[in-house]
């Protein structure tokens, strides 16, 4: 019997990470960044999650360099498809879920340059989310976040992208 999947941080993490995909593949779940270290917390949370090692599929890029992790998990996207399609009310309140859900998904699509931060293709249901928690956005070719300030205090404990910029100590998330 299988065990059924439950919303903790980690979850919400991946959810978020996974938002920003856009993915042909019905049933994969992944993650691309520039950085391996992002993607070795993706897969210690995947393995955590009952994902067997041996069905990561680990790929590097050229041109730029982009290193990808993709599982198939039929069961795990449809409850990942499922938590997306009742987003706005699983997201309401600024809590732990809410802020481990923006970290993934600034981990995956987001970053920092010499106007602030911003995220890349994070779609109208996640834009619309931050302005109801209070994270105000300004669309330009990438979505900026205009009070960085709160957006930075509310996520840094669970997005390791923002760790390493704002130079945080402890850049491991806390699986347990």
């Amino acid at each position: 019997m299988t065990q059924k999947i439950k919303l903790n941080p980690n979850i919400c993490y991946m959810i978020g990470a996974h938002s920003c995909r856009e993915c042909s593949d019905n049933s994969s779940i992944e993650m691309s960044s520039k950085e391996e270290s992002f993607l070795e917390s993706f897969i210690k949370i995947a393995i955590g999650l009952g994902v067997e090692p041996s069905k990561l599929l680990v790929s590097k890029s050229q041109r730029p360099t982009l290193y990808t992790v993709k599982f198939y998990n039929s069961r795990m996207r449809k409850f990942f498809d499922t938590s997306f399609r009742r987003l706005e009310h699983i997201f309401k309140h600024a809590n732990i879920y809410t802020a481990s859900y923006l970290a993934g998904m600034f981990d995956a699509c987001g970053g920092v340059d010499e106007r602030g931060i911003y995220l890349y293709g994070p779609g109208s249901r996640n834009i619309l989310l931050m302005e109801k928690l209070g994270f105000h956005t300004s669309l330009t070719t990438k979505v900026r976040i205009r009070n960085a300030e709160s957006f930075i205090t509310f996520i840094r404990e669970h997005s390791l992208r923002m760790r390493s910029i704002v130079h945080l100590p402890g850049n491991e998330r806390d699986l347990c």
